[in-house]
């Protein structure tokens, strides 16, 4: 017998409303008549937008290399400097050394400040990364000898800050923490005498773009009608 069904095929784009039934088509020796949709087929699908190009990073507005000066003369530069301050050396001429060092920017200048040991070196080198996008001069406390000398090797603005009693632990409120966290504000704080006004920031932190317009309360990142005086005034900024 003959199978009695329909027989169907596809073509791209097109769509058959009826057919004539492949039993019929044999008994009129005839080959199966398809009547196809008048509708227009949909319009093909836009392709998708281009990603905008790439926008070269702005030059940096602190130096990307270090002085090269010799050390010993930074350092009495950096000595008058605390000295003047009314700071501890002990506390502030590693400190001062390194800003010397690096020509992070004249007084009033904004410096973004973090730390970080052997562990923290991944998130370091984040950290760096969109600093230098941003444009937002910044430099690393080091606490420990491996972590300076990766600062050093990639050209990263550091200095050392290792603490001797610290025990590596990050624990919340334990005694290494707190000492650790009573120690940067301590360099904060020497910052500030200095003449810079400071970001301390955390090292775990990726900075889109610069803070500065929004914290100086000028530029376009500001809410219509904001009122920032207060925010204009601070001296320091903590993330």
């Amino acid at each position: 017998g003959i199978m009695v069904g329909y027989y169907m095929t596809s073509l791209p784009s097109r769509k058959p409303q009826a057919l004539l039934d492949v039993d019929t088509a044999v008994r009129l020796q005839r080959q199966p008549q398809y009547v196809w949709s008048t509708n227009p087929p949909p319009p093909p699908k836009p392709p998708p937008p281009s990603p905008p190009p790439a926008v070269p990073a702005r030059p940096p507005t602190y130096s990307t290399q270090p002085d090269k000066t010799p050390v010993s003369e930074l350092q009495n530069v950096a000595r008058r400097k605390v000295q003047l301050a009314g700071l501890d050396p002990t506390i502030a001429l590693s400190l001062a050394t390194g800003v010397e060092r690096w020509k992070l920017g004249s007084r009033r200048a904004m410096i973004a400040i973090t730390f970080g040991d052997r562990k923290m070196i991944p998130h370091m080198l984040n950290w760096v990364y969109h600093m230098r996008q941003a444009n937002i001069p910044h430099i690393v406390g080091a606490l420990d000898e491996a972590m300076l000398e990766h600062l050093e090797s990639h050209n990263v603005p550091n200095y050392a800050f290792f603490q001797k009693d610290l025990d590596g632990s990050n624990a919340h409120a334990s005694a290494s923490w707190k000492k650790f966290a009573i120690g940067r504000l301590g360099q904060v704080r020497a910052l500030l005498r200095l003449g810079y006004d400071v970001l301390m920031t955390d090292i775990d932190v990726a900075w889109l773009s610069n803070p500065r317009p929004y914290l100086y309360c000028n530029g376009e990142s500001l809410p219509s009608g904001a009122d920032c005086s207060s925010l204009a005034e601070a001296d320091v900024g903590v993330s």
